[in-house]
């Protein structure tokens, strides 16, 4: 997509926020990477019926105490049934482009870290990039933290955040265990 635009900077041209209009380039975005993907089927995001999803460790319905953190309603599924969620907002993150993927659509498992994943362009290098857990919080430190269940965007068996998975997709994408850096992220997914 960059190599057709005569921009410099995908991130650039399209992060552009104005308090009025608020990112007013976000659908010239979506309709250019449309050109790009093989897309089946094309939604109205407010009447997807969305699967519950569970956090990476499965114990819990996955909840978000953050609209930046939450799980947005796919509007485009894939040739291949993939959810795809493209957006352009900002987050505690900073301004991204976000990509939110559930490869393999309505199927199981539905939990985050698994089949769930959060990719996202965050400055003006335009590399793809998957969120990755920033600290693993002890429950004393995040439970009077204003996004307790996001903070330090967690991807461990050791989280008990509502959030736990948000930070997996750098994780499945290097392929390294969160919890045990000598194992691959694959083999010590939680069952």
């Amino acid at each position: 997509m960059k190599a057709n635009l005569p921009v410099s900077s995908l991130y650039d041209y399209y992060i552009v926020y104005d308090p009025e209009r608020g990112y007013y380039k976000a659908e010239e975005f979506k309709k250019e990477f449309l050109k790009y993907i093989k897309v089946q089927k094309t939604m109205d995001a407010s009447s997807v019926e969305m699967p519950t999803y569970y956090t990476y460790d499965g114990s819990r319905e996955y909840t978000s105490d953050s609209p930046s953190y939450a799980i947005s309603k796919p509007d485009l599924i894939l040739a291949n049934g993939a959810y795809l969620r493209n957006h352009i907002s900002g987050s505690l993150d900073g301004r991204l482009i976000f990509f939110q993927v559930d490869i393999n659509g309505t199927k199981g498992p539905n939990r985050l870290g698994h089949d769930l994943f959060t990719f996202m362009i965050k400055d003006s290098n335009d590399v793809l990039v998957g969120r990755k857990m920033l600290h693993l919080y002890t429950e004393d430190e995040w439970k009077d933290n204003q996004y307790a269940g996001a903070a330090g965007l967690p991807c461990s068996v050791k989280s008990t955040q509502s959030a736990n998975g948000v930070g997996c997709a750098w994780y499945a994408l290097k392929d390294v265990c969160p919890d045990d850096e000598t194992k691959g992220y694959w083999e010590c997914l939680p069952r």
